[in-house]
């Protein structure tokens, strides 16, 4: 049977071991339905920060798209439930994610930590000045600490540079899913947090989960090694959140993004050169939990789309993802004890 997926992104200076302990993803208590992809980034960094080299140099957001390609294709992926999460930088690039015109189509929804969102003077080129998703609606669910010294709340005096203020930011995103004013506001955990949610019908589309006299980290009741930065344990889990959040998402089967009734022998020979280039900056551990999963289907092998996105810069172009041993993703089977 087609499992979940989330791609789970690291925060700047982590390795993706560090974030998936902290995340607790790969917990069973915490998520036994999906399968959860740690990626590596390159030197520990991903696009969107004021450090990161200009998206012709490393572009982590067609790493994403081709990143895709090769799980769906090579493991029984359920394509309408897709994932992104991220913390700090890797919310920054969960953000230009849900912001591409291409992958905002391939994600069912996104959940965000302490995001990391540049203005265009912070940056070597623009990146989050002009989300540009093509279909709503855009699920988002944000974490973030009125207390956190790296990425500050209101967006002033940020140390790396400029950031948007976080009410603000997703106040825009509230009205790209249409949802105009202040949305519905619920105290939670003796006022040590403040949901904010801006509802389509009776569903929440963006929620903002302020987190009073938090820093800067993932949240959760146990202690990690960030709490200096941190500021401590909170009162809740995000696993929890965040999963119970991802399965009240799913995209509706359209069948415009692949051609159906592919066989594997009509692969296209561009597809097999991604592919290839996707294995020369990835390698795959613990394939023995995954070796548990079903292969996909013949009509889940979708091998033969039209790839004609620009945020796929394999396809026909000269651009190539860096071939260093950093870019590894650690694939969990959560599902092992099934």
């Amino acid at each position: 049977m087609p499992t979940p997926l989330i791609l789970a992104f690291h925060g700047k200076g982590q390795e993706a071991a560090q974030f998936e302990g902290q995340t607790q993803l790969s917990d069973p208590k915490f998520n036994d339905w999906a399968i959860v992809a740690y990626p590596q980034g390159i030197d520990e960094q991903w696009t969107g920060d004021p450090a990161s080299p200009l998206r012709s140099s490393i572009d982590d957001i067609a790493f994403t798209f081709d990143l895709l390609d090769y799980l769906v294709s090579h493991y029984s992926i359920d394509r309408s439930r897709i994932y992104a999460l991220g913390f700090s930088n890797g919310g920054g690039l969960t953000y230009l994610l849900a912001g591409s015109p291409t992958l905002s189509a391939r994600f069912a929804a996104f959940a965000i930590a302490s995001g990391a969102i540049y203005k265009d003077a912070a940056l070597k080129e623009p990146l989050f000045s002009k989300p540009l998703p093509n279909r709503t609606p855009i699920p988002i669910l944000h974490f973030h600490g009125d207390r956190d010294p790296v990425i500050h709340y209101d967006g002033v005096g940020t140390p790396d540079g400029p950031t948007y203020a976080v009410e603000k930011w997703l106040e825009g995103w509230a009205k790209w899913n249409g949802v105009e004013g202040e949305g519905e506001r619920e105290e939670l955990y003796d006022s040590k947090v403040e949901r904010r949610v801006w509802m389509v019908g009776r569903k929440a589309v963006v929620a903002r989960w302020l987190l009073r006299g938090f820093g800067h980290g993932w949240p959760s009741t146990r202690r990690q090694d960030d709490d200096d930065q941190r500021l401590g344990p909170v009162a809740f889990d995000g696993a929890g959140v965040v999963v119970e959040w991802f399965q009240g998402w799913a995209l509706e089967e359209k069948g415009d993004e692949v051609e159906e009734g592919c066989s594997k022998e009509e692969i296209s020979d561009v597809l097999q050169d991604k592919m290839s280039k996707v294995k020369e900056h990835v390698a795959i551990i613990g394939l023995s939990d995954l070796d548990q999963l079903p292969p996909p289907a013949h009509e889940e092998i979708r091998d033969c789309p039209k790839i004609d996105s620009n945020e796929s810069k394999n396809n026909g172009s000269d651009y190539k993802h860096p071939n260093t041993p950093s870019a590894i993703v650690n694939l969990l089977n959560i599902h092992a004890e099934d």
